[in-house]
């Protein structure tokens, strides 16, 4: 079975962006997830004041624990 390549977190905001990463409240916890982590073509949260659901690779998804 293929792992997913990406994982949807639902109910995220951001509260600030660079241009490098964005700072996001996801999972009662406050991250920066760089921008080489997002889907940008799936990801509703780009940019500061954005909410909804945020979509980041697998491989960062697992570093930080946020895949289920």
């Amino acid at each position: 079975m293929n792992k997913p390549k990406t994982v949807s977190l639902p109910d995220v905001t951001c509260i600030s962006h660079t241009d490098l990463a964005i700072q996001c409240l996801v999972q009662d916890r406050e991250l920066w997830i760089p921008r080489s982590a997002l889907d940008l073509q799936e990801s509703e949260v780009v940019q500061t004041g954005h909410h909804g659901t945020l979509v980041v690779h697998a491989w960062f998804a697992e570093k930080e624990g946020l895949a289920g």
